[in-house]
């Protein structure tokens, strides 16, 4: 005899099992073959949509027994690449030391790690730096992936803050996120996958440092190029760290280059670095090497986030993608030759929907760019977006307007006088 909650009609027992939490589904789908089946689609949907892993064996074993269940396997749509900063490494190494589960109190707790996968996820850390082709992971993350497949976004963060903050171990956090990038990506090459969104920053606008996997440009040596990979990538977020470059690699900055290149069907690409310090130049080296090599014939949507960029770079990467280039936004960038108010009114005659800039600095007088709005006062920020209205002026009368509304954030004579 069926329960009345299974002779309901099954748009009520999705609406009800909506609202259920993983424990109440294990009791539900334990009482009957037949709620197995009436809540499996939305038991699927609800937890299996997007799945979070870390590289170590343990959490790869466990999407790989996903993967081989086609169910749950086809439901897969986003992947997110949990990796831990070195304060959690570095915790579960001495928990693994110690030999004790549960720990004694006085370790702190690593959130999302298992008891039984410690001492393999303690050991991940020394893994990655020191291999410079991690084979082991990549394999098992193929195997995994390519059965994934309607998977459309991978993700890759860091749990928490990025970055030690002293100088010898920041060397080895870049290792080890430079040798995980490389396993993702050689994972998605071997497994054949056609993926459309690619992050290692928190997600498809700039947003804050943390829990973004801040990439040197050794994580872009790549064997072999992976344009069969990324024929399919829409969408490309990127956080940089140019400052980590000690010794001079000559063209070191067109490693960068020739990955974004092997995304020709690219539409959005986000670039933040995510570093207050270090010399300037090598993060003009990074947007002057886009601007001469890298050619996205259906880039709408550009965001820069703390670069150093000179005005001809500038002018020449936004004018050579004019024809699809629709929305551009700058923040926190520093323009070394040139200035803000030139770039802005060459602006003129392009078919730009949306422009936002924010927090710019230049080394020409003004050093920092502030506008006047029309009700007084000024501001860092300015935001001129004509999608989606009718707007009474069209873009290049505001982009006319921005220019004259620029004010210096210091009078001229204290600049003179210091």
């Amino acid at each position: 005899m069926r329960a009345p909650i299974e002779c309901l009609p099954l748009e009520l027992i999705d609406l009800i099992v909506a609202q259920f939490s993983l424990s109440d589904y294990q009791s539900i789908r334990l009482s009957s073959k037949h709620l197995v089946y009436l809540t499996l689609s939305s038991f699927c949907d609800r937890f299996f949509t997007r799945r979070t892993t870390t590289l170590a064996s343990p959490s790869l074993d466990r999407l790989l027994r996903v993967s081989k269940c086609r169910h749950l396997a086809d439901k897969v749509l986003f992947l997110d690449v949990k990796l831990l900063n070195r304060a959690d490494y570095e915790s579960l190494q001495q928990i693994s030391r110690v030999g004790i589960y549960p720990p004694p109190k006085r370790f702190p707790r690593v959130p999302h790690v298992k008891l039984d996968d410690i001492k393999q996820e303690a050991e991940l850390f020394e893994y990655m730096r020191h291999s410079k082709d991690p084979k082991t992971v990549t394999d098992k993350l193929a195997r995994a992936l390519r059965h994934l497949r309607n998977l459309r976004t991978v993700r890759m963060r860091v749990n928490g803050a990025t970055l030690s903050s002293v100088p010898s171990e920041v060397y080895d956090d870049h290792e080890f996120l430079a040798a995980s990038f490389r396993a993702v990506s050689g994972a998605l090459l071997k497994s054949e996958l056609m993926i459309e969104q690619l992050y290692t920053s928190k997600g498809t606008s700039i947003r804050a440092t943390t829990k973004s996997a801040n990439l040197n440009y050794s994580a872009f040596i790549l064997p072999v190029p992976l344009t069969q990979a990324f024929c399919s990538l829409r969408s490309l977020s990127l956080s940089l760290c140019t400052d980590s470059i000690d010794s001079r690699v000559p063209g070191w900055e067109r490693n960068i280059s020739r990955f974004i290149s092997a995304a020709p069907a690219l539409e959005e690409l986000v670039l933040c670095t995510q570093l207050n310090y270090g010399m300037y130049q090598w993060r003009i080296a990074v947007v002057r090497s886009l601007a001469r090599s890298v050619r996205l014939s259906n880039l709408r949507n550009l965001q820069l986030h703390g670069f150093h960029v000179s005005e001809a770079d500038m002018k020449a990467f936004i004018h050579a993608h004019s024809h699809a280039l629709r929305n551009v936004t700058i923040r926190k960038c520093h323009m070394q030759e040139g200035t803000w108010g030139s770039l802005i009114a060459s602006f003129k005659g392009l078919d730009l929907e949306y422009l936002r800039m924010v927090k710019l600095q230049q080394e020409s007088i003004p050093k920092h760019m502030y506008w006047t709005p029309h009700g007084g006062g000024k501001r860092n920020k300015i935001v001129l977006d004509i999608r989606g209205k009718l707007p009474s002026k069209r873009m290049d009368e505001m982009l006319v307007d921005a220019v004259e509304t620029l004010v210096p954030s210091v009078p001229l004579h204290e600049f003179l006088d210091s």
